[in-house]
């Protein structure tokens, strides 16, 4: 679902800081000095459903040539007022354009969100979870399993009987949901298409990753 500027404008507060929009750890939103700013009506965020990647873009006006962007630098955006994180990801592609009189330049940033991970990490061996696993203690078993997934965590809330929700201490919510069947993991399968072989094998058919 897009959430272009709308989502910026409301953002608009002459009175105190509203946003905070960061790559590769610098806040491009804006510079004290006035060497760079992104204007917040350039900001796009497409939320993604299930099976598909989030993605943003936005313009930072670079009016003191100071600012370098790379492939793979990470995008943060957060909403201050509201401490919630609107995206995060890394940086997909960019596209620099003089600008400012050939005094300055304007680069268009394309990011990737971070959903990619589960496409891009990997079960390296062949994996097999067994029948009558409740499908939070699945999930685990498959992420502890995976290469490549940076500093994703996958802590399963336990404390109490379930269903028990997920939180930043413990991101998997415990489920009474087990699986009906032994799930067959073969090696080189993406995290997303090991988790939807475990979804697949329980009786709730509106799971999808």
């Amino acid at each position: 679902m897009p959430v272009a500027a709308v989502i910026a404008t409301a953002l608009t507060n002459r009175a105190a800081r509203a946003a905070l929009l960061t790559v590769g750890g610098r806040d491009v939103l804006a510079d004290p000095s006035k060497r760079y700013s992104v204007p917040l009506e350039s900001i796009e965020v497409n939320e993604a459903g299930p099976g598909d990647v989030s993605s943003m873009s936005f313009v930072i006006e670079d009016y003191g040539l100071t600012v370098n962007v790379a492939d793979g630098d990470e995008v943060r955006f957060h909403n201050i007022r509201t401490r919630q994180p609107m995206f995060l990801g890394w940086v997909q592609g960019w596209n620099v354009t003089p600008d400012f009189g050939d005094q300055g330049r304007t680069i268009a940033v394309q990011a990737v969100g971070i959903e990619a991970v589960l496409d891009w990490a990997i079960i390296p061996g062949a994996l097999t979870v067994l029948t009558g696993t409740s499908l939070g203690a699945a999930f685990q078993t498959v992420l502890s399993a995976a290469i490549g997934l940076g500093e994703m965590r996958w802590a399963l809330n336990t404390v109490n009987v379930p269903p028990t929700p997920s939180s930043q201490a413990v991101p998997l919510g415990a489920t009474p949901v087990l699986l009906l069947s032994d799930v067959a993991i073969p090696a080189g399968t993406s995290v997303r298409g090991a988790l939807n072989l475990l979804t697949s094998a329980v009786n709730v058919p509106s799971i999808g990753l």
